[in-house]
């Protein structure tokens, strides 16, 4: 077996130089934009500096519970709005097609008490008032 000294250390980019056509640079460039863009839900809690704990107490939850949505492949549309919403977020839905993009409008009105909402906003104001703003 060979130890990380003996392997040539070589970056994506300059395999990409040495392996890819030319022609297809745009391609992968835009790929790779793709995937960027992609995130998981841990990974969005982290990039704003929620902690499972601080997000269980704003979502009026367990950690646990928080633990096991970040894990979920399939969920209700509302409880990701929710997770979203308790980080000072707003889901949207945007169905893409080949002729265009659209945004799917009958999810995006909170259906939950006005009280629990601004109590939420309210903690995750106070949350984010220090905090980086990440576009």
């Amino acid at each position: 077996m060979k130890t990380s000294e003996t392997i040539p250390h070589i970056t994506m980019a300059d395999w990409v130089r040495e392996n890819v056509s030319e022609e297809m640079y745009p391609e992968i460039g835009r790929e790779i934009e793709r995937i960027e863009q992609e995130i998981s839900l841990a990974q969005l809690r982290k990039a704003r500096e929620f902690s499972q704990v601080e997000l269980a107490q704003v979502l009026h939850t367990t950690q646990a519970s928080i633990s096991k949505m970040e894990k979920r492949t399939d969920m209700y549309i509302s409880s990701l709005r929710n997770f979203v919403a308790a980080m000072g977020g707003t889901l949207e839905l945007i169905a893409t097609f080949p002729e265009g993009k659209y945004m799917i409008s009958q999810f995006s009105k909170l259906d939950e008490e006005p009280s629990l909402q601004n109590e939420r906003t309210e903690k995750t104001d106070e949350r984010l008032a220090h905090q980086p703003r990440f576009a």
